[in-house]
């Protein structure tokens, strides 16, 4: 099989990154009875994981060590039923392995390996989940929501990370400059606490602690300092906003203050996927203050009834809101 169609065969896929048992023992055992194809597949095995981002929690982190060790054990196993021709052919083999292995992946050290691979982290809806980067950096996500990252954030000259929805960060303060991407603009920092709302395609950075720079798709650039917020349009606007507040949802607490119940009925569709239908217009223009705890639904909305003296009816991931 030539190594373009290895690529895109999907057991040779799953044995690239090691997402199934059977199929890495098949091509283990391939690869120990035809040597003359190893190159071709770490060829193929290299194009794959150069140009694919994964959960490293349910894959296999590349190692040249690990790889070293494993051709060994095959040339072990091929002693014993192969000629000693096949098995010095084999350990030619492993060795163009191992070249070929520094030149795709041109790292001079493990840690640099699994800089370079990326892992995606991300929460389903009402779901939320706090995790530590290996810079020390505490992330937590809101529901629906995504971070990817380096694997060793630590080990890179510029720490990148990119979302989707809504993150809060802690970042760990060091002389490597923290970049978050979004699809529309990027915030800098070295360390601080903020929260990004990236759920629109204006994103709203709010700024607990610290210092950070935030620039528009434009170029247009900007420092936010405590307190203050920043909406990402074609021009940024900022504002003074209680960032506290703004965050308060990784504590599984929404604090409203004359806010328009439109925006909680945002708020639901984003973090837990409900739609909300309204059946009176005069409900739907109705401002809501006060704090909602998040972390049991039917709670949540008991507390909704009694704040806004109506009735909710419950559908399958919907509500509708109804006059009493």
């Amino acid at each position: 099989m030539e190594r373009e169609n290895l690529a895109e065969n999907q057991s040779f896929i799953n044995w690239a990154t090691g997402q199934n048992e059977k199929d890495v023992q098949f091509w283990d055992n391939y690869l120990a009875n035809h040597p003359e194809k190893a190159s071709e597949m770490m060829h193929a095995r290299g194009k794959i994981l150069s140009g694919r981002n994964y959960d490293l929690s349910s894959t296999h982190t590349f190692d040249l060590n690990f790889e070293w060790e494993n051709v060994q054990a095959k040339i072990l196993t091929s002693d014993r039923q192969k000629s000693r021709r096949k098995v010095l052919a084999l350990l030619s083999t492993a060795a163009a392995i191992l070249l070929l292995f520094y030149i795709i992946f041109p790292f001079s050290s493990k840690s640099a390996i699994s800089s370079a691979i990326t892992q995606i982290d991300s929460t389903k809806p009402g779901e939320i989940r706090t995790i530590t980067l290996s810079d020390g950096t505490l992330v937590t996500l809101n529901g629906n929501s995504s971070i990817t990252y380096p694997q060793n954030l630590d080990k890179v000259a510029q720490r990148l990370v990119s979302i989707t929805g809504e993150v809060y960060f802690e970042v760990q303060h060091n002389d490597t400059p923290f970049r978050v991407d979004m699809n529309h603009g990027k915030v800098t920092v070295l360390g601080t606490k903020f929260n990004v709302n990236a759920r629109t395609s204006q994103p709203r950075i709010s700024l607990v602690d610290g210092k950070v720079n935030v620039q528009a798709p434009s170029g247009e650039e900007l420092i936010l300092l405590p307190g203050q917020s920043a909406d990402i349009g074609s021009k940024i606007r900022m504002s003074t906003s209680d960032v506290v507040a703004i965050s308060s949802w990784k504590d599984h607490l929404w604090t409203f203050k004359n806010t328009p119940l439109t925006q909680l009925i945002e708020k639901l569709h984003d973090d837990f996927g409900i739609t909300v239908h309204v059946s009176d217009t005069s409900i739907k223009n109705r401002v809501i203050s006060g704090n909602l705890y998040t972390e049991n639904l039917d709670l949540l909305y008991k507390a909704l009834e009694t704040m806004l003296d109506i009735r909710i009816e419950q559908g399958k991931q919907s509500i509708t809101l109804l006059q009493k």
